[in-house]
């Protein structure tokens, strides 16, 4: 079940960002579509805004990262992803 998307339009193309499932239990999968193909990060925060981690999602077209969260506590969280030139911003719920 895809709830929370983002994307930007870049010259009729769109970097599309999918997070999945919510709320999520163990692990939250999170799908872009990066027209560039270029190098995309992603970096986590909670609620109140801390920053819990910056991390690597690779290079392409179509990237999937699969992310554990056993680690988080119940909550709202957000994901913003950015290829350096796009960003986009999701939430994400974990309720266990």
């Amino acid at each position: 079940q895809f709830t929370h998307i983002a994307f930007v339009r870049l010259n009729a193309k769109e970097f599309v960002v999918s997070t999945y499932p919510s709320p999520a239990k163990d692990l939250v999968n999170i799908q872009i579509t990066n027209p560039l193909g270029n190098a995309v990060t992603y970096k986590m925060f909670d609620i109140m805004g801390k920053n819990l981690g910056t991390f690597n999602a690779g290079s392409g077209n179509a990237i999937s990262v699969s992310m554990p969260v056993t680690s988080l506590s119940n909550g709202t969280y957000w994901i913003e992803i950015s290829n350096g030139q796009n960003t986009a911003i999701t939430k994400m719920v974990v309720n266990r």
